[in-house]
Parts: C-alpha cells; structure tokens; sequence
C-alpha cells in the first residue's frame, strides 16, 4: 500500500535505486513463465517498485489487472499500473481506478497511449463519452476523483516527442508547455522514454530543473533505460521510439551483429556505461537517483546491468539472524533465584531433554561459525540442523547463464511483434 515517492523519500539523499517493467502475456504459458521469473528477481534483485503495462483502448485490461495482483498482492512489490487514455471511455477508467485501489495499488502512470488496433477501439461511443484526449485530462481526472490517495506518474521525452504533425518534428522545446501542464495538474514524478544518448538526456534534465516555471525543481526524474537484448530488437526499437543511437554505440554494436551473444555482452557494457555516467552527474537531484528498465519479460540482461552498476539493493537484515535459538537449559547452569522454578517446572515435565552429541547438559545453538561458550553453546552444524538454500544474486545469475534445471528455462525469447511490448510513453 505504499506510494513510490514516499518509499523514494525513505531511502538516504545520495543513494541509487531502480525498478522494473513488465507486460501481461498472451498465453497461459507466458504467464506461468514470467510469474516464475518475477518470483527469482523481486528476491534476487529487489526493485523498488514494478511497473505494469496496460495494452492501447485497454485491450489488456484484464490481463494488466491480473499481473499486478501477482506483482502487488502475492509478491509483495509495490506496484504502478499503467494507464492510457486514448479510446477510453469513462467507465472503463473508473471501473480500473476502483480496482487498482480495491488491490492495493497507488501508483499509476498516467498516459495518452498509442491508438488502438481496430478491433480494439471502444464500440458506440459518442464524441462527448470520451473524455480523455491528453494525459493531462487522466492525471486531472484522478486527482479530482481520488484526491492525493494515487501517486501519480507522467511520461517525458528527453530527445523529443516525435509528433510527425508537429513541424519542427521532435522538440523538446515544443514539448515543454506539455510537460509543465502535466506536472502542475497533479503528477508526483517523471518517467522518461528510453534513450541512449547520453549528452541528450544531460542537456534535458538540466533544462528541465533550471525551467523558469519552478516546476521541476524538485520532482523524481526517472530515465528509462533498455536492454539491448538483439541487433535487429534495437535498431526497431529506437525507429519506433525516435530515440538515437549515438555513432559510438552503432558502430559497437554493428561490429559484432551477426553474433547474438557479443551483441548482449556489448548491450550490457554499453547500458551500464549510461548509467554509471548518470549516477555520477554533477547535476543537482533532489534526493535518490532511480533508473526505469523496460525489461520485455526477460532476466539475464537486465541482471548483468544491475550488478555491474551496483544497482541492487543490500539484503535486509534478518530480524532473527543475530538471536539465539534457546534449548531448555539445565536447571544447574542458571542463576540460585531462578533454579528453583526451573526445578518445579522440569519435575513437572515427563519428556526427555534434548541435548548436543554424548553431552550431559543442553545448549544454546547459535548462528555464528563458531562459540564463544562452548560449555553453553553450540554451534547449528554441531546440533545437526540443515542449513536451507540460500537465494543469492550468484544464484540468480547462474540461472540466467543456463547452469541447472531451472537455469534451462530461462530464455531470450524476444517477442515477434516487438511494437507491441515496447512501452512507447506519451
């Protein structure tokens, strides 16, 4: 039930932190592989939060709703359902907010969204049922309705929204107004677009945090980030998207396209790189920095990205890991004012008491290697207790290189219709 800014506002001011998105699958299939992944990552990598797509008209409605109840509910990840307005009718919005909320979800990020395929546009709506034409009127509409109950998320483009209508093409200049509206309508944080030019995302957020309105000042900027996972994936990828690749990078990446594995370790190094320089940006951020990663369903890249940039969050500290689990102690170890109740209580208990290899007396089994107290002390390898697998992020990446039964599932799969599962953010 918590909002991200207020999970962001709870980490320390110079420290990094990430979250990912994902998209409902078509098959039965899907879903079960992608839920298996999602249950290894939120242990391994513990993202901040998750995203979760939303298909144009709603076309996914159903399935969206269904993967964040996995994501919010089951896996315990704070959730940010997205929504598009375009060829939405009313009651549809209504009908999503209300069971985003009765979930537990309070973060949606609000967007205009593609157009729609033709059997998925909303049927016998006249002009005036449809309300919603820009983002600005969903992020109205929910503050309006909810209040400050949903933290609220709004899309930017640090090279440009390519609206081909537009004359000047992409602009971040043309865009700006836009984005000011957005922002003082009610969104608590910014999502930008994927990118890889990194002087271009530079020169945008430093345009946006000196803009004259003030309206940027201290909001979340956080920059998208994809995963090269193919040649052919990243060159359609940023041709949908209007995003440039940098001379540089091309040609790294055209240098090893006919081998699908070079093109992945490349793809890493040159993600982290983006990165890394961001994190070490002299421009001022009001607080935590975050990075978006626009995963496609996939694990291993992402993975490799996150540990080379030391992205992923320490594990949190076990409340149990430093105390003792305490085993009956003999009446004649404890202190004169206790052993007598201690006497009353075993002569009033027929079972025998536990004990550690051929000592007369029991111990207390600690969690460290080694004791301190033998004579009171064990040690959990000396009382014979298994030690439980333990989830690492070596594990975690073993998987995804392929080692063991579940490592064999894990897959590159891209999908076929790529424009589909690309979150195009307007």
């Amino acid at each position: 039930m918590e909002k991200i800014t207020d999970k962001i506002a709870a980490l320390p001011p110079n420290s990094n932190f990430f979250s990912l998105e994902f998209f409902p699958p078509k098959t039965a299939m899907g879903s079960s592989n992608l839920r298996a992944r999602l249950d290894r990552m939120s242990r391994a990598l513990r993202p901040l939060f998750v995203t979760v797509t939303w298909g144009a008209g709603g076309s996914t409605a159903t399935k969206s709703l269904e993967l964040a109840e996995l994501c919010q509910r089951e896996l315990g990840l704070t959730t940010c359902l997205h929504l598009t307005c375009t060829n939405m009718s009313k009651s549809l919005v209504d009908r999503t907010l209300e069971d985003a909320r009765s979930l537990g979800i309070r973060n949606i990020l609000a967007l205009r969204g593609d157009p729609p395929r033709e059997e998925y546009k909303v049927n016998g709506n006249k002009e005036e049922d449809v309300e919603f034409e820009w983002a600005i009127d969903l992020v109205r509409y929910i503050r309006k309705q909810y209040g400050d109950y949903f933290c609220i998320g709004v899309a930017a483009y640090p090279e440009g929204h390519a609206d081909e209508s537009h004359p000047d093409g992409q602009s971040l200049e043309h865009d700006l107004p836009y984005l000011v509206d957005k922002v003082q309508a009610g969104a608590d944080f910014i999502m930008t677009q994927l990118f890889f030019d990194i002087e271009a995302y530079n020169k945008f957020e430093e345009r946006l945090r000196e803009h004259p309105s003030g309206a940027f000042k201290d909001i979340h900027i956080i920059p998208g980030m994809m995963p090269i996972q193919s040649y052919q994936m990243i060159k359609r990828t940023t041709k949908l998207s209007h995003a440039a690749l940098p001379p540089d990078i091309l040609s790294r990446l055209d240098s090893v396209r006919g081998d699908d594995e070079m093109v992945k370790k490349v793809g890493v190094d040159i993600v982290s790189e983006i990165v890394n320089s961001i994190k070490s940006s002299k421009q001022p951020s009001p607080g935590p920095r975050g990075f978006h990663f626009y995963t496609l369903n996939l694990e291993k890249a992402v993975s490799f990205i996150l540990e080379r940039t030391s992205l992923i969050p320490p594990m949190p500290a076990d409340p149990i890991s430093d105390e003792s689990a305490i085993v009956d102690i003999s009446p004649e170890r404890l202190p004169d004012n206790l052993r007598s109740l201690a006497v009353n209580e075993h002569s009033r208990s027929g079972r025998r008491q536990s004990s550690v290899g051929s000592d007369p007396h029991n111990r207390i089994i600690v969690s460290a290697r080694t004791t301190s107290r033998p004579d009171f002390e064990a040690t959990a390898r000396e009382a014979g207790i298994q030690a439980e697998t333990v989830n690492t992020r070596a594990n975690t990446l073993a998987i995804s290189e392929g080692e063991g039964s579940l490592g064999r599932e894990v897959s590159f799969r891209i999908p076929i219709n790529i424009s589909m599962h690309v979150c195009i953010l307007l």
